[in-house]
């Protein structure tokens, strides 16, 4: 398969994700995945992606960590740790999660700071560290994650700074609700 061809491909398969027509997105990456292209094995953690969409659990968490094992893919670390911290496999495993999410805490990924500041904030996993989760929820506001800012907002609150904690929440109502009238499922406003 040519560079061109396996490209097309990919578009055509995040284009039927992006129409939720799952079953097709599949069968798209795993023809990818399948193919004799050196790219070919990026295709792990879009199938993960697309069994998860389905409620697949079991499956997007075997893609998601052959994606870790044979590439290292970022997404698939922060995809799998959001599985874990679920109880989509009975009791959640934090102390998991957290251990897959310092694996890519270096990323510039809003996502991952985003749950390793509500692990902090918790005390889930790890001991809970308030300041430690404060400076993850403000990495992943800077990266793009508005929700982050009411998670910073939440913890002022609980530390009695109420004037700082009412600006902050007016400051990310400010920001989120033209992008939630617009596209209420934009990654910047997820979490």
């Amino acid at each position: 398969m040519t560079d061109e061809e396996f490209f097309r491909k990919w578009r055509m398969a995040e284009s039927a994700l992006m129409a939720k027509e799952f079953a097709l997105a599949l069968e798209r990456y795993k023809e990818l995945l399948y193919s004799k292209h050196d790219l070919s094995r990026h295709a792990l953690a879009e199938i993960g992606n697309v069994l998860e969409l389905t409620g697949e659990y079991e499956g997007a968490r075997y893609f998601y960590e052959s994606a870790i094992d044979r590439l290292g893919d970022e997404g698939a670390y922060e995809r799998l740790a959001n599985l874990l911290v679920s109880d989509l496999f009975g009791v959640p495993d934090y102390r998991k999660a957290y251990e897959l999410l310092r694996k890519v805490e270096q990323a510039r990924n809003p996502f991952v700071h985003l749950l390793l500041g509500r692990l902090y904030k918790g005390g889930k996993g790890v001991a809970k560290d308030i300041e430690k989760a404060k400076v993850h929820f403000l990495k992943s506001y800077r990266y793009g994650n508005l929700i982050a800012l009411r998670q910073i907002a939440h913890i002022l609150r609980e530390e009695g700074r109420l004037c700082r904690a009412v600006m902050l929440e007016i400051k990310a109502t400010r920001k989120i609700w033209p992008i939630w009238c617009r596209d209420p499922e934009d990654p910047r406003i997820s979490g």
